[in-house]
């Protein structure tokens, strides 16, 4: 990435402002902005923390539903060989 394109980005994402003849300068609500970034970021991870909580969930049908089905296809001679 060349430095146009990484100051371009930030133009972007509102991080810097550009004045023609003065320069580029780092926008003054730069606090709101990381305070947006952070309510981006932390909406993303608490979706994560749910589907990981549903995932697990789904795991634990899923394994309960094969011990059961484990325990109900032994046949009887395996029972009495104990």
């Amino acid at each position: 990435m060349t430095v146009h394109t990484a100051i371009r980005e930030l133009q972007r994402d509102g991080w810097l402002h550009s004045s023609r003849g003065r320069g580029t300068f780092v926008s003054e609500n730069i606090e709101e902005s990381i305070r947006q970034v952070a309510a981006t970021e932390a909406a993303g991870i608490d979706a994560l923390r749910t589907e990981v909580a549903e995932l697990r969930v789904r795991v634990e049908r899923m394994e309960a539903a094969i011990i059961l089905r484990a325990g109900t296809t032994g046949s009887p001679d395996e029972s009495s060989n104990g």
